[in-house]
């Protein structure tokens, strides 16, 4: 069956949508008497909690419900706050300078009744620390253990490994180191890191791969590696002299969730998401930015990742060819839709006094939150390049499409397409002859109106002005169209 929506009226849908306002996302304040900068260059999210650290200032930033709760900051140049983690009980700080050769450190603070503290006097350091290694360079905690990477980077005496440590008896001990197997020293084995439950990723771009690791049976051992083929995943560089290369840094940045692993790279302008089934863990599905994003390759998308249940977010924080603000940088967002599906972007607007760049430097999400970095943004009153970091609902996003994003390809056919769109009466109806067992729409601040299904349509009376998911439930599959209700 061929889809009968017409380029005018998604034309229609992407200027309405421009016009209809979809939430902002929040700025977070911190005053900044040290002149920090580059501030945004990690990020987490959990719990209500943001973590903001930054790449050369020292410190870290405690958020809650988008309030300040503290500034911390090392001593010295070890980079304290680079990478950071949180789970219900810790925070973790990676400061991979620390020591007068770069070894690397990882500091942690206890919470105390369940809230954050400024108190980490808990240091975390590696079994054979060498000069250069950059323990601490990438750090995950989740329940009762975490992971920490040191790749190595600045040198070429090994190519990377990772330390896994478990807080047993009220104590953390460590678990098990693992070396980058590859033999190839500038691997980069360990620059990302993820856990969740019993498995852990390790992103390894110098392999242009990632690994897998699980614990069972009382050990953390391999579960599989993943590397896809260079010359259909690259962006194709020729030489005239060596020939064709191929443009890949898979495993840059790496998350894990139930099931699903999603690695970047920014190299070749993708991330992919790979889904365990059958004891394999394969690829379901190739993220790519939209199209109105332009075909130039230098916005790095991919250099930052994100998963969490049915929601990714990819970060690209580099200029874009096209599109608004292309050099502002920018996260995209998507859903699982039986395959991740582009949903649209964060939007950050024109912050006062702020000049925005290098947004998408790094993405969290947790829950219903999406937190980003914008490491090169200038604030206007302080200082240039002092960075900045924005927080959102993952469905504030705005759905940054052109008409082109609406053309129709074998992989679209035979899906629902709701009409009229914008809407503006009591019912829409479904341009396919599809038997709908339920329907419900999801506003930008993710409420969820269950909605009324008739014959051949929907009833969306109950819906106020603005943009909406509606998710269609049908015999076989679940479809979700966009709506603009005005």
């Amino acid at each position: 069956m061929v889809r009968n929506l017409k380029k005018g009226l998604a034309a229609a849908l992407m200027v309405s949508a421009s016009f209809m306002a979809h939430g902002q996302a929040t700025r977070l304040q911190f005053p900044n008497p040290n002149l920090i900068k580059e501030w945004g260059f990690s990020v987490t999210e959990y719990n209500g909690y943001s973590l903001v650290g930054s790449e050369f200032g020292n410190g870290l930033n405690v958020f809650k419900n988008n309030q300040l709760l503290f500034q911390t900051s090392g001593s010295g140049t070890g980079l304290f706050g680079y990478s950071n983690s949180m789970n219900g009980s810790w925070i973790a700080a990676g400061a991979p300078q620390t020591g007068n050769a770069n070894q690397g450190a990882v500091y942690l603070s206890k919470h105390l009744n369940g809230n954050p503290q400024n108190n980490f006097n808990t240091v975390i350091t590696a079994l054979n620390p060498g000069a250069h290694d950059q323990f601490g360079r990438a750090v995950d905690i989740h329940d009762n253990w975490m992971v920490i990477g040191a790749p190595n980077v600045n040198n070429s005496h090994h190519g990377g490994y990772i330390e896994i440590w478990n807080f047993v008896n009220n104590a953390w001990v460590r678990n098990t180191v693992i070396a980058n197997g590859s033999g190839n020293t500038d691997a980069d084995f360990g620059i990302s890191v993820a856990i969740r439950g019993n498995k852990i990723v390790v992103g390894a771009p110098g392999d242009h791969s990632i690994y897998i690791y699980k614990y069972q049976n009382n050990v953390w051992s391999l579960e599989q590696g993943y590397a896809p083929n260079p010359s259909t995943w690259g962006i194709p560089l020729y030489d005239p002299y060596s020939g064709y290369t191929y443009l890949t840094n898979f495993g840059y940045d790496v998350d894990i969730t139930d099931n699903h692993v999603i690695a970047g790279d920014p190299s070749a302008r993708k991330a992919a998401v790979l889904v365990f089934q059958n004891n394999l863990w394969s690829l379901k599905s190739t993220l790519v930015p939209s199209v109105t994003s332009g075909t130039g390759t230098g916005d790095r998308f991919g250099h930052s990742v994100a998963i969490q249940y049915n929601r990714a977010v990819v970060g690209a924080p580099r200029g874009a060819s096209a599109g608004p603000n292309p050099e502002q940088g920018k996260v995209y967002l998507y859903t699982d839709e039986g395959g991740y599906k582009y949903k649209g972007i964060m939007n950050v607007g024109n912050p006062s006094n702020l000049v925005a760049r290098a947004l998408g430097y790094s993405v969290a999400i947790d829950s219903d939150n999406v937190l980003a970095g914008a490491s090169n943004s200038d604030n206007l009153l302080t200082i240039g390049n002092e960075g900045a970091a924005f927080r959102m609902p993952f469905y504030q996003y705005v759905p940054y499409r052109s008409a082109h994003d609406f053309e129709f390809t074998s992989e679209t056919t035979g899906k629902t397409v709701i009409y009229p769109n914008p809407a503006s009466g009591e019912e829409v109806k479904l341009s396919n002859n599809v038997s709908v067992v339920s329907a419900e729409a999801v506003s930008v601040l993710g409420e969820i109106t269950p909605l009324v299904v008739t014959e051949g349509g929907i009833n969306v009376s109950s819906l106020k002005k603005g943009i909406y998911n509606i998710k269609i439930k049908t015999d076989t599959e679940i479809l979700t169209e966009k709506l603009v209700v005005e």
